[in-house]
């Protein structure tokens, strides 16, 4: 009997111990694959850029004898969009314009802007970049806060998008418009005597993601 006692009780024990362990389970783990994306353009005219699908426009005014205000268009013929997207979501997105490449179709015009307003040689290139996301939508519409950075200052602005999605692919199309003065962005004014140019600046823009 001692001994019938001895081995239920070291049964017991053992049993006790292997309810004590704690059971592992097997953790999954989830990763989220972003994918870094860059569209480049490159145009070789100032025809070219004016690309109705993707082109970065800004327009200006000129007012002459204090009477008579016209306004001008220039585009930036080389620029990329770069961006992260995970799904239908993107952020981190970024432009870069080559200077030297805006070109007005005016060839006066476009050497005062390249060496005495932008000093394309010192500044090559103007960017803008925002921290803010973006969900791909159709006819989505909405504002994000931008930090536009032209010669050596940056300036926070607003910028206005509406997003598009093209037939029933995965691709979107997005158009962009803001503004900035030139005075702020510490360009010198290259106004004459008989025409004054306008302070302010509207942007534009629309490009194809995807």
């Amino acid at each position: 009997m001692k001994g019938i006692f001895i081995l239920m009780l070291f049964c017991s024990t053992y049993v006790s111990t292997i309810q004590a362990k704690p059971i592992k389970k097997d953790l999954k783990e989830t990763k989220i694959t972003t994918n870094v994306k860059e569209t480049k353009f490159n145009y070789a005219s100032f025809d070219e850029s004016k690309n109705p699908k993707n082109f970065l426009k800004f327009t200006g005014t000129s007012t002459k004898l204090k009477m008579f205000t016209t306004e001008f268009d220039g585009y930036a013929k080389v620029f990329s969009l770069t961006y992260e997207q995970n799904g239908n979501t993107i952020k981190n997105i970024s432009l870069s314009i080559a200077a030297s490449s805006l070109d007005t179709d005016k060839d006066s015009r476009n050497e005062k802007m390249w060496k005495k307003c932008l000093d394309t040689e010192k500044f090559p290139t103007i960017s803008a970049a925002t921290k803010d996301s973006i969900d791909l939508v159709d006819n989505k519409t909405g504002e994000m806060d931008i930090e536009l950075s032209i010669k050596d200052k940056k300036l926070n602005r607003k910028l206005k998008y509406e997003i598009k999605k093209i037939n029933d692919d995965a691709s979107y199309e997005i158009t962009f418009s803001t503004n900035f003065s030139f005075i702020e962005a510490g360009i010198e004014d290259p106004s004459i005597v008989v025409a004054k140019l306008g302070e302010i600046f509207e942007i534009q823009g629309k490009a194809t993601l995807k």
